[in-house]
């Protein structure tokens, strides 16, 4: 049984950090949010994107998962948009082939636990480049795999929401969705801290 949640999820205990090889087609699955769709799509057994497709999207996107990864993905995302503490590390993600930089910045993302923040200067001083707070903001904004690849816990240093999804026009709104899922309050576009949830 798995302690997180009422129903168990599909046991996924390999983590795969590779870029996918284009060998077998995208498949793409719809999950529902309480602020609308999101988009997951897998290829080679691995997740390699997560997209938010909106609120009142006519979408053609299938919503039944068809294979064990796409199980696991529906039930832990079902889960965490209900408020569940889920851990994603589970899953198996391709990163993309990008460089090494972004690669060392997604890498470093998935050690920010869940209900907690850290500003884009850790970021840069967890990866050994401290002066590179905007590169790394540059970084996060082309992670193909928000969510499970957490840059939504990334905030600037005097605790305001920042950037995300590429400056997407509900960016913000998403972004603080995403962290009072997990706990965090905002007042004003700036977050509220209680007790260590702001660590930089």
């Amino acid at each position: 049984m798995d302690p997180l949640g009422e129903a168990p999820c599909l046991a996924y205990t390999t983590l795969m950090m590779e870029s996918a090889a284009n060998l077998l087609p995208l498949e793409v699955l719809a999950v529902e949010s309480p602020i609308g769709l999101w988009s997951v799509s897998t290829q080679n057994g691995q997740v390699v994107s997560v997209d938010y497709v909106g609120p009142d999207s006519d979408t053609s996107l299938r919503m039944t998962p068809e294979t064990k990864l796409e199980q696991q993905l529906a039930c832990m995302l079902s889960r965490y948009f209900k408020g569940d503490k889920v851990d994603f590390e589970r899953l198996p993600i391709a990163l993309p082939m990008e460089g090494r930089f972004l690669n060392d910045v997604l890498t470093a993302l998935q050690r920010v636990p869940y209900g907690e923040t850290r500003d884009y200067g850790w970021l840069a001083r967890e990866i050994g480049k401290p002066k590179a707070a905007r590169a790394v903001g540059g970084a996060l904004g082309r992670n193909p795999i928000p969510i499970l690849v957490p840059c939504h816990r990334i905030i600037t240093r005097d605790g305001l929401l920042g950037g995300f999804m590429r400056d997407h026009p509900a960016g913000g709104r998403i972004k603080e969705f995403l962290l009072a899922l997990e706990g965090l309050r905002f007042n004003k576009g700036r977050l509220v801290v209680s007790g260590s949830q702001l660590l930089n």
